[in-house]
């Protein structure tokens, strides 16, 4: 399961992602659609706790923030469109 909870999250101080909730449940899907530079990628990348975010993601139950970086590896994988 994973929920997000009021999860604001972007780059030097400008908010990308603005007041984002939802839920899945184990066995359901979600699709991320919108044009370049809407936040599909700024998201991931809060959910991955790759950049700082306000707000919450719970996986299972748990607030992303508290798992170590190799706990939260076992639960969530993410691979970019372009390596840098």
């Amino acid at each position: 399961m994973l929920e997000v909870k009021e999860l604001y999250c972007g780059y030097e101080d400008i908010e990308i992602v603005k007041d984002v909730n939802f839920k899945i449940n184990k066995g359901e899907n979600l699709c991320i659609v919108g044009p370049n530079g809407c936040g599909k990628s700024t998201l991931l990348k809060a959910i991955s706790n790759l950049i700082d975010y306000k707000g919450k993601i719970y996986i299972e139950n748990i607030e992303i923030s508290s798992l170590s970086r190799k706990e939260l590896s076992r639960k969530v994988g993410l691979m970019s469109q372009n390596s840098e």
